[in-house]
């Protein structure tokens, strides 16, 4: 959440609390006094607007450290009546000690601590709608932006103008390999149209459109490039991934390294239970284009999730651990 709309909504949240305030004052005195309320005005106004802000900042801790819903509303609950009980303590304060002249009722009272705390409650959630709004919204944008670059990657000239050239080369030495090949390609292709709209994808999809990724790579780098994995014989389940994931850290590998029959580049795929571990060994290129940029919009992608890419580099060996997904997202 940007600074603009966390001001305007503690704004949206002051109104309503003051609103709410204005209004249990005006029945509890029974009538309307000018002075009476102008005093409350200028007593509740500041004390709203430090509600507010607090409430603003409870809903958005709680959405990054709490992902299930039902739990940050036990969480929100909780707070919401020991702030809110503190809050009154502290006017309790005030009208023992006279602060604020008029308040002639006692805060710590069932009947204002009751509307307080449910009015509060009330309003947590309607920040939490909000804010998820929010949330799903840039989640969409960026993860149409992950997958166009995605998509973008493997249209790239470089990488079909060498798929076309292996397939001029298959067709004549042999046309069985050049129609298994074709197929192959085809079936990369498919996938990225397909999973374009997905948030995330079955990992039996997301293994079975990695294969045929390597297929094609392996056919080009020939001894250059050995690929060992366990993941045909690893129970996938259920679990998710992120569309395309495996697929750029391999892709990663092979536009960062050497890959050449003197200098093989070895590549290790393991099922780690809840993140999928791909390692290469390094023998980086002397010149590589590149910004991060993928594995960046990666990690922001599981960051949606309360995840996160795990990167070790120690000059050998580069190893990067992709979180599997077990469920959505509430």
């Amino acid at each position: 959440m940007n600074r603009k709309t966390r001001l305007w909504l503690i704004a949206f949240v002051s109104m309503m609390l003051f609103g709410s305030v204005s209004t249990f004052v005006f029945i509890s005195d029974g009538g309307f006094e000018p002075a009476i309320i102008f005093r409350h005005f200028l007593f509740n106004l500041p004390v709203v607007i430090g509600i507010a802000a607090v409430d603003v900042r409870i809903v958005h801790t709680l959405s990054k450290r709490a992902p299930a819903l039902h739990k940050r509303y036990m969480y929100e609950l909780l707070l919401s009546v020991i702030f809110i009980v503190s809050v009154l303590g502290l006017a309790k304060v005030a009208h023992v000690a006279d602060v604020v002249p008029g308040l002639d009722y006692d805060p710590l009272q069932l009947r204002v601590i009751i509307p307080a705390v449910f009015t509060n409650f009330i309003i947590l959630m309607l920040v939490e709608s909000f804010i998820n709004q929010e949330h799903i919204a840039r989640m969409k944008q960026e993860q149409a932006e992950f997958q166009l670059m995605a998509l973008k990657a493997q249209i790239n000239p470089h990488f079909l103008f060498n798929s076309l050239n292996v397939l001029s080369s298959l067709t004549y030495q042999s046309p069985e390999m050049a129609n298994r090949f074709t197929k192959k390609l085809a079936q990369v292709y498919r996938y990225l149209l397909d999973s374009a709209k997905e948030r995330a994808v079955p990992l039996r999809d997301e293994v079975a459109f990695t294969q045929n990724y390597i297929y094609l790579q392996q056919i080009r780098h020939q001894n250059g490039l050995t690929v060992d994995s366990d993941l045909e014989e690893s129970d996938l389940g259920q679990r998710l991934v992120i569309p395309t994931s495996l697929q750029m850290a391999i892709e990663n590998a092979i536009k960062h390294n050497v890959v050449s029959s003197r200098a093989p580049l070895h590549i290790s795929i393991r099922d780690m239970g809840t993140v999928i571990r791909i390692e290469n060994n390094i023998q980086l290129k002397d010149h590589v284009e590149s910004h991060g940029i993928g594995l960046q919009n990666l990690d922001r992608q599981l960051s949606y999730y309360n995840l996160a890419l795990s990167i070790h580099n120690d000059g050998k060996v580069y190893r990067i651990d992709i979180p599997t997904l077990k469920e959505a997202r509430e």
